[in-house]
C-alpha cells in the first residue's frame, strides 16, 4: 500500500513540475491604484503601454542622450513605522534585493556613481505594498485542475491569480544637478503559478522586482537609443 501511494505521489510530480515550469513567476497587473503613491504626482501620470509601467510620465523634451550615469538611492519602504517587526524585516529584504536588481541592470548601460555631476540622472524607488503568497491555499489552486480554472477565471476578474503574491511600486527619476523631473512610474506585478511561488511565500514579489529592473531599464534604453534592435535584444 505505501508503494503504491508512494508511485502515486511521483506521478502527481511529474504531471505538475513540468506545467508549473511553463508558468510565468510574474505578470503585470491589470490596473494599478497610485492614491498611495508619494513619489510621482498622480495628476500627471498616463496609461502606460506594452512593456510599459502601468502608469507613467516621461517629459518630452527631455535630451535623454545627454545622460551616462546614475544615482540610484536606497529603495524606500512605505509605511514601514506601521509594520510588525517581522513584516519589517520582510521589506527590508525586498527593498535590499530590488535595490541590487536596479544597480545590476542599469550598471550595463549606465556607469553607477554617487555624485551630483551633470550627464547623471538620480532614480528613487519605493515599495508601496507587497503582500506574501498565501502557501497552502497557492498549493490547492496550483495543483489540482479544479483550483487551476478557478484561479484563471480569477485573474480575468480582477487581476491577480488566486493566492499568489502582489507588490506594487513606484519609481522617479530626476536630473541629479537640477532636480528636473524626467519620467516617474507606478507599477504593480502579480504572482504567476510557478514552483518557486509554492516554496517561497515571497518568490512572487521578488520575482516582480527583477521585472521592474529589467523593464526600467528597457524604458531607459528606448528613450535613449529609441526602439531599434538594440533595445529590442534587451526586451523583458
Amino acid at each position: 500500500m505505501r508503494h503504491g501511494k508512494t508511485a502515486g505521489i511521483l506521478v502527481l510530480f511529474a504531471f505538475i513540475v513540468p506545467l508549473l515550469a511553463g508558468c510565468a513567476s510574474t505578470m503585470q497587473a491589470r490596473s494599478v491604484d497610485a492614491t498611495d503613491a508619494f513619489l510621482v504626482d498622480p495628476k500627471i501620470l498616463v496609461k502606460g503601454g506594452p512593456d510599459q509601467a502601468l502608469l507613467r510620465y516621461v517629459d518630452p523634451s527631455v535630451d535623454f542622450k545627454k545622460y551616462t550615469k546614475i544615482i540610484i538611492d536606497p529603495v524606500i519602504i512605505y509605511k514601514e513605522g506601521e509594520m510588525d517587526a517581522n513584516n519589517r524585516a520582510n521589506n527590508q529584504t525586498l527593498a535590499n534585493n530590488l535595490y541590487a536588481y536596479l544597480t545590476q541592470e542599469l550598471g550595463k548601460d549606465l556607469t553607477i556613481v554617487k555624485t551630483h555631476d551633470p550627464g547623471t540622472m538620480r532614480f528613487q524607488a519605493a515599495i508601496i505594498n507587497a503582500d506574501k503568497t498565501k502557501m497552502v491555499r497557492n498549493i490547492l489552486t496550483t495543483v489540482t485542475p479544479v483550483g487551476m480554472v478557478v484561479s484563471t477565471g480569477q485573474y480575468i476578474a480582477t487581476g491577480k491569480p488566486s493566492s499568489t503574491g502582489t507588490i506594487t511600486g513606484e519609481g522617479r527619476l530626476t536630473d541629479a544637478v537640477t532636480d528636473q523631473l524626467l519620467a516617474m512610474g507606478v507599477d504593480k506585478q502579480v504572482g504567476g503559478k510557478s514552483w518557486g511561488s509554492m516554496t517561497d511565500s515571497w518568490y512572487s514579489a521578488d520575482e516582480g522586482m527583477k521585472f521592474w529592473a529589467k523593464m526600467i531599464r528597457y524604458n531607459v534604453c528606448t528613450v535613449q537609443k529609441g526602439a531599434g534592435a538594440e533595445c529590442k535584444a534587451i526586451k523583458p
